[in-house]
């Protein structure tokens, strides 16, 4: 897999997170706090952040394994189904 594919896959795994935080009516705040919550609030969403935009350069952020799986036990998503998604999502657009 090139790195390109591995953004794209990543990419798409932050967009299905926001989807379902969005989904669930959970604010930035509420979901850095349950991530997050040994950490003051500011700091929790600055690191929520870094996952959710992309760097001043326009560069993506990448997406480490154990955000990943964070972000999916706070949101209660199954990690294989977000990963079938993402992949059968960013295969379909490239060959379009």
């Amino acid at each position: 897999m090139d790195d390109t594919m591995r953004v794209n896959l990543e990419r798409r795994a932050v967009e299905i997170f926001e989807n379902k935080r969005i989904a669930l009516g959970m604010s930035v705040d509420a979901l850095a706090a349950k991530l997050y919550p040994e950490v003051p609030l500011a700091n929790a969403r600055m690191t929520l952040n870094r996952l959710r935009k992309a760097q001043v350069t326009g560069k993506p952020k990448r997406l480490l394994f154990g955000d990943f799986i964070d972000m999916c036990a706070a949101l209660d998503l199954i990690p294989e189904r977000v990963v079938t998604q993402a992949v059968t999502e960013v295969l379909e657009k490239e060959t379009k």
